[in-house]
């Protein structure tokens, strides 16, 4: 995930600069952002979150989330988040107390401050997504730090978790919004299929990648890049169709490689890819 390495990258070069208070800020960002990526929080949730809280050495490791939105609290479990999450996470926290001998103290600490700033951390990633041209731009709605919880939840439906679980594991009172507000990708790409098919059976079924763009909200770049990240990580090459082969209507050059198709498949891939599954 580009945007964890780069918050890495960041911290550690303000170890090097010997700015400490700057090196915390990029490693709470980092953190913050794994927990809303793989386990779903808010960012007010991240702040809150304290050492007792992270249940993680137990066979059935969970994190605890106290009196969250609308004073809820729930568990949220970690059967789907990869196992070097779980040990950055483990070393976070074990770092944590060693300093403080406190399990009541939050995970994320500033220097010299006695908790991490919600709007300090969403800033930080902000900035960073920004910087690493995945923002988006006027066409489609920008990147948030609340992006990364849209991710978790989409991760989930791609893994094969019922959308009961993942509506309760997001602190959703109802499945509606979960879906209303969060599973939009899948959703899209269900429907264009479905579409493709009654209009053009026989036909490559495929996607405008500006499109998928502004539905996972990062401008067409990111989606090129993205694709190009999964070919030299993966060795799978994406099939990319002409415009015009999936209808008489388009006439478009094949040597325009911004209007060409991702396949289907490929997209399924490509998903799959930025949300850490393949």
């Amino acid at each position: 995930m580009q945007l964890l390495e780069e918050l890495d990258r960041r911290a550690r070069n303000s170890v090097e600069q010997e700015q400490a208070d700057r090196a915390a800020k990029y490693q709470n960002a980092r953190t913050a952002a794994l927990l809303a990526f793989f386990f779903g929080l808010r960012v007010s949730e991240t702040v809150r979150l304290t050492l007792s809280d992270m249940v993680l050495g137990s066979t059935d490791p969970y994190l605890w989330i106290r009196r969250s939105k609308r004073g809820r609290s729930r568990r949220v479990y970690a059967q789907h988040v990869p196992p070097w999450v779980l040990e950055e996470l483990k070393r976070v926290r074990n770092s944590r107390f060693n300093e403080s001998n406190d399990p009541s103290v939050p995970l994320l600490v500033g220097t010299g401050e006695p908790t991490q700033d919600a709007k300090e951390i969403s800033r930080i990633v902000i900035e960073t997504i920004e910087e690493l041209g995945l923002r988006g731009d006027g066409d489609v709605q920008p990147v948030t730090f609340h992006t990364l919880r849209h991710e978790y939840a989409n991760r989930l439906l791609v893994l094969g978790v019922p959308l009961l679980e993942i509506a309760k594991s997001m602190g959703h009172a109802s499945s509606l919004t979960t879906v209303g507000s969060y599973l939009h990708a899948f959703d899209y790409l269900q429907q264009q299929q479905l579409d493709s098919y009654w209009r053009n059976r026989g036909e490559p079924i495929a996607f405008a990648y500006g499109t998928l763009g502004a539905h996972l909200g990062v401008v067409p770049t990111a989606v090129l890049e993205l694709a190009k990240r999964r070919r030299q990580q993966t060795s799978k090459p994406l099939e990319m169709i002409p415009a015009r082969s999936i209808g008489d209507e388009v006439e478009i050059g094949e040597g325009r490689t911004d209007r060409r198709m991702f396949c289907c498949s490929d997209v399924v891939g490509l998903l799959a890819f930025r949300l850490g599954i393949q």
